[in-house]
């Protein structure tokens, strides 16, 4: 897995481990500054990614991505679940472990989907 070096101080803050606005937040039960924090994340992490091509498809999926954001706000009952899923993720990346990092963004992307389908028919996915 090829990280950008320069953006990969980034990572801690934008996961919510630096101990930034987003703990706060978290604490307050403010959602939309969590999805706020949630967005920042995904943006600093595909910047690490150092893929200009990788850069630009981020940039077009943005507005989706956002809305998609939105849709989780309130699906986790534990704010600190979420926070807690990307600073695994950020220390797999950090640590340089790409199989563990694969794995972990397969699981976030599942669990994200599985908890969209949830809010949608609550009786069909638990």
């Amino acid at each position: 897995m090829h990280h950008d070096r320069g953006h990969r101080h980034r990572l801690p803050e934008a996961s919510g481990s630096g101990g930034g606005d987003d703990r706060g937040s978290r604490a307050r039960g403010d959602v939309v500054a969590v999805t706020d924090a949630d967005q920042d994340f995904h943006e600093v992490l595909v910047d690490c990614s150092g893929s200009p091509r990788l850069r630009r498809a981020m940039r077009t999926l943005l507005l989706e991505t956002r809305m998609l954001l939105g849709e989780l706000q309130g699906a986790y009952p534990d704010l600190s679940e979420q926070v807690r899923e990307h600073e695994v993720l950020c220390a797999a990346i950090g640590a340089g472990d790409a199989p563990a990092a694969y794995r972990l963004i397969d699981e976030h992307m599942h669990d994200a989907v599985t908890r969209l389908m949830a809010r949608r028919d609550p009786g069909s996915v638990e």
